[in-house]
């Protein structure tokens, strides 16, 4: 299913603040949303896996092997998990 968009007014205050390139963020029912520009780089189809590139992602993988040499990978994990327990405006724990 492809989403349609919603027309907005040279006039409107969202469609001017997208063309000086300022954030958008708008409020609907209380919820928070970021306006994001649509590009070919970014996905923003209904489906996740839309451009998914099964040999990109094995030679990221291959790319990344041996990143987390000579770390501490328990203190990461550690760090990880103690910054997941923190509070965010918003998001709670």
């Amino acid at each position: 299913m492809q989403t349609q968009p919603i027309r907005l007014s040279p006039d409107d205050e969202i469609t001017q603040r997208l063309s000086q390139k300022k954030s958008v963020v708008v409020e609907a029912n209380g919820v928070l949303y970021r306006l994001v520009r649509d590009t070919p780089e970014i996905n923003l189809t209904d489906d996740p896996f839309a451009n998914y590139d099964a040999e990109k992602v094995r030679a990221g993988l291959k790319a990344s092997a041996g990143a987390f040499r000579g770390i501490d990978t328990k203190a990461l994990k550690r760090e990880i998990w103690e910054a997941r327990e923190q509070d965010t405006p918003g998001r709670p724990a």
